[in-house]
């Protein structure tokens, strides 16, 4: 089969919110595949408050390589990119460090296909990776921030059979039941009190979820919505001189390592 090739997009309502900057960074996967990474700062149509989120799906695999390949998309500086800098980033900054330098200066959320459960048992992982003091998720009533499940039962973004039975005999591509919490909504910078608007659905087990797989008629996909509303405070951040700094540029910069 052919390699799955998420996209990543950021969707607003225009008659409340207007786009200032539209930024991406690029992080390449090798044989012509990449990780791309969009970055949306909006104001608020009612009062100029500023809000960023960004989006983004990283590589998937149930392996410790595969969840090492996704840290080091992370954490480790972009390939290329085409962004502002109003947020005083310099270079080619790595995921990490943009989530960061925006939540300093604006409301921040992170909406990422992390392919990855706050409760894998490896020593690095992308929850912990990510989760911390000023960093919040909308799973944080169902995990620690070192990734333990609190409840008996864990939300599920996932659960489906992946994979072509006609490969079977190759270790790497036969079919296999991707289930688990995958998908994350982080946030900082001013968002807070998470309330899930779709579920979330919960399974105590990988078995007792297997009749219920995807994608169904009522959800065409192999990956259940992940909806939630959050409060939305302005803080006082230096979002004012943020705005005046994107309203006086004259547009985004492209930029690569040797730049």
């Amino acid at each position: 089969g052919e390699e799955d090739r998420p996209g990543a997009a950021v969707f607003w309502r225009a008659d409340r919110w207007e786009a200032l900057t539209v930024e991406f960074l690029a992080t390449a996967r090798g044989a012509g595949s990449v990780t791309a990474v969009v970055r949306v700062l909006l104001a608020r149509a009612s009062d100029g408050a500023p809000l960023a989120v960004l989006s983004a799906a990283l590589p998937g695999g149930a392996t410790t390589a595969a969840e090492a390949a996704r840290l080091a998309e992370l954490t480790e500086p972009a390939a290329s990119g085409n962004f502002d800098g109003c947020f005083g980033d310099t270079g080619t900054p790595s995921v990490r460090q943009w989530f960061a330098s925006s939540a300093e200066a604006a409301p921040t959320a992170l909406c990422l296909d992390a392919a990855s459960a706050p409760s894998r048992p490896d020593k690095a992982t992308v929850w912990r990776t990510l989760r911390s003091a000023r960093v919040g998720s909308v799973w944080d009533s169902w995990y620690t921030p070192e990734g333990k499940l609190r409840k008996p039962s864990a939300p599920v973004t996932t659960n489906a059979i992946l994979g072509n039975p006609a490969n079977a005999s190759s270790a790497s591509l036969r079919p296999s039941h991707s289930y688990g919490c995958e998908d994350q909504l982080f946030f900082a910078g001013g968002l807070k009190a998470p309330k899930h608007a779709y579920g979330p659905v919960e399974y105590k087990s990988s078995s007792e979820a297997v009749p219920a797989l995807l994608p169904s008629l009522s959800v065409p996909s192999d990956h259940y919505p992940l909806i939630a509303d959050l409060d939305f405070t302005p803080v006082d951040t230096g979002a004012e001189e943020l705005i005046k700094q994107v309203s006086f540029r004259a547009g985004p910069r492209r930029v690569s390592p040797s730049a």
